[in-house]
């Protein structure tokens, strides 16, 4: 399968994490060694929209036919993020982990065939490019600290949850009936 990521690409993947590293200055790569086939995700949908439409009783890889060594892509994403010649401390994959993943997108190409992925360091571009226009104003610290936050008070899920517990526990809250909700478990009667 191929990497998925944009501009959502969430802690806990490779992007996100990388990303994360080289804010804080840590430059390392785990699995350096492997490769990956990423597909921006808005070339993702465009190529399963076309599938909807035009293949009927089939399957169809979608994806990114282009093999990237994992430390290419952490040297693509250091130079989005300004920084030109990182030198990574190298360490070896997971046991376990794949060596390579790279679709056969061969029959997606006979049906679409104007599909070309965007590279990813045109992806990588424009995910720096969102992060910079919608938050101008936060710095690196600070999103690593939102993004740590987020991780942790949602159970590492990165999606909005409710307080845990039942019914009985949440009323003992003296927040009750503003239990925790949300990304960062809000409680009391705040209208944000």
């Amino acid at each position: 399968l191929p990497i998925f990521y944009g501009e959502d690409s969430k802690a806990g993947h490779f992007i996100a994490d990388q990303m994360a590293k080289i804010k804080h200055g840590v430059f390392e790569v785990t699995g350096w060694n492997e490769t990956r086939s990423f597909c921006y995700v808005e070339d993702g949908i465009r190529a399963t929209i076309h599938c909807g439409f035009n293949v009927y009783r089939d399957v169809v890889n979608i994806g990114n036919d282009v093999e990237t060594p994992i430390l290419e892509a952490a040297e693509t994403i250091a130079r989005a993020m300004g920084v030109h010649d990182p030198k990574f401390t190298l360490l070896e994959g997971k046991p376990g982990s794949t060596q390579t993943r790279r679709p056969n997108i061969s029959k997606l190409r006979s049906i679409m065939k104007d599909y070309q992925p965007r590279t990813f360091a045109e992806g990588m571009e424009k995910i720096i490019d969102y992060r910079d226009s919608k938050y101008p104003k936060v710095t690196d610290d600070q999103l690593a600290y939102i993004l740590a936050t987020v991780k942790w008070e949602t159970a590492h899920t990165m999606q909005p949850i409710k307080e845990g517990g039942g019914e009985k526990y949440l009323r003992s809250k003296k927040y009750y009936p503003w239990y925790g909700r949300g990304l960062v478990q809000l409680t009391w009667d705040y209208k944000i």
